[in-house]
């Protein structure tokens, strides 16, 4: 670790880089609007999971999707949300492009859920870019009587 010893100057010095950088970034912003800096470029859809008293109530984003890019599958107590947003075929644009933010290409989401549940009879509705899942609960075991035999 490198000391510096510190001046008036160098309390100036910095201050005036902390204003070059917000200015920056000001600029920045308004040039291309305030947004969410680039990732690798893996879509994780947002999710709410919500247990109701006999079921679990999932929503998952999918914006710019149809229902055939998706996948929804059950294995083993494991929900599994496949999907796939394919490039958009582009004309010949007289622009340049500046600046490419939305993902496509493939993407999955999965999660262990916490309770048995009935995978036959878990219904699935895909509506304006919203997946939603209703995941009933299993019946639970009832104890029985078993007749002894002499």
């Amino acid at each position: 670790m490198r000391l510096i010893q510190w001046t008036p100057q160098t309390l100036a010095r910095q201050s005036s880089w902390n204003d070059i950088d917000r200015e920056f970034d000001r600029m920045m912003s308004w040039a291309f609007g305030n947004d969410v800096p680039e990732s690798s470029g893996a879509m994780t859809p947002a999710m709410d999971f919500v247990e109701e008293k006999d079921h679990f109530r999932v929503a998952l984003d999918l914006p710019g999707l149809t229902k055939e890019d998706i996948e929804v599958t059950m294995h083993d107590g494991v929900l599994t949300v496949r999907g796939e947003r394919k490039a958009e075929t582009e004309e010949k644009q007289e622009g340049r492009l500046v600046r490419r933010e939305r993902f496509r290409g493939t993407f999955e989401r999965t999660m262990r859920l916490p309770k048995k549940v009935d995978a036959n009879k878990i219904e699935a509705t895909f509506r304006n870019g919203v997946l939603e899942l209703n995941i009933p609960f299993a019946a639970e075991a009832q104890p029985i009587r078993l007749q002894l035999k002499d």
